[in-house]
């Protein structure tokens, strides 16, 4: 060991005897020459490797690295996933591309359907589908309107009641009442403008309006109207009731108030002396709805008094005179 360092002599001389044992193996004692030697000889023997460099594998021992082959190698490995990973977006690619078209399809067909669907329901609410269909729901309910005023009257306010029991359009109601027009009303019809031929209360207004029936009219036939033998009680009010409807209608009334107000006005008016219902139509004849209110009434019928003697004759006034 004198060729030893004193550190290399410590670091022998820690190791086992297994591992010395070991390691003089590795440089090619046999097993014979080691089987005869103590620690000691084994101590020496590993020294005398160490001091001559055999504990250390010679420079031109091969390990088994090929440089160029790693080189190849790795090339290899990064061409293979850069391939792999082109693959993989292509794939990605496909997959979108894919999903793409399948809403594009989706958003095709949808629109398709809406087209579709769009084209039925224009069909089916065309002007001539609608009456066609609304027609045939009360054709079974209607028949031909009468010659009579009275008939006239009943007959507007049933296919009214038919109207709203259908819930028919008020763009339809002018059409669909046409085929139940007798030959005078549809001759005034059609001399009616253009542009109040599809309005069905213009077209009713003016078949009752050619058949003299105004809001006069339907009062007196509501006062004169007598129920016939032949007629049941429930045939009767109805006819009452459809003529006092069509002649409030005809007033404008469209609230319990103005009701009241209409009913005063026609009980004071049938008591009125006849200059002063002349001087009382002449002012309703000017008014918007065709009647006065009661406040109105009572004022003009107040200044008409004022103005005229107890014969209607209209008295003047002047400074000096008695």
């Amino acid at each position: 060991m004198e060729r030893l360092t004193k550190a290399q002599v410590e670091l022998v001389k820690k190791l086992s005897t297994a591992r010395l044992i070991s390691k003089l193996t590795s440089v090619g004692y046999t097993d014979e020459e080691l089987d005869i030697m103590d620690r000691e000889a084994l101590l020496q023997a590993w020294a005398t490797c160490i001091a001559e460099g055999k504990d250390k594998p010679p420079a031109s021992v091969n390990l088994g690295y090929d440089v160029k082959l790693e080189r190849q190698k790795l090339e290899f490995e990064k061409l293979k996933f850069e391939k792999d990973h082109e693959l993989e977006k292509l794939k990605i690619e496909s997959e979108k591309l894919k999903v793409e078209s399948d809403e594009k399809l989706k958003k095709a067909e949808l629109k398709l359907r809406e087209q579709k669907y769009a084209a039925e329901r224009e069909k089916r609410d065309s002007v001539v589908s609608r009456a066609k269909r609304y027609g045939d729901a009360i054709k079974a309910s209607l028949t031909v309107m009468g010659p009579e005023p009275l008939e006239d009257v009943l007959f507007f306010r049933h296919i009214e009641a038919i109207f709203d029991r259908y819930k028919v359009p008020t763009d339809l109601q002018a059409a669909l009442l046409q085929p139940y027009l007798d030959a005078k009303a549809r001759s005034i019809v059609a001399r009616m403008d253009s542009t109040s031929y599809h309005n069905y209360k213009a077209v009713r207004d003016v078949i009752l309006k050619e058949h003299k029936l105004s809001p006069r009219s339907y009062l007196d036939l509501f006062n004169s109207l007598a129920r016939s033998q032949v007629e049941t009680c429930v045939m009767y009010c109805a006819k009452l009731r459809s003529l006092l409807n069509m002649y409030v209608e005809s007033r404008k009334v469209e609230d319990f108030e103005a009701l009241m107000s209409l009913l005063v006005c026609d009980r004071v008016k049938s008591v009125l002396s006849e200059g002063c219902l002349r001087h009382v139509l002449s002012v309703e004849a000017t008014a918007t709805d065709g009647w006065l209110s009661v406040d109105k009434l009572a004022e003009a019928v107040d200044l008409y008094s004022s103005n005229h003697l107890a014969n209607d004759r209209p008295r003047a006034s002047a400074l000096g005179l008695s």
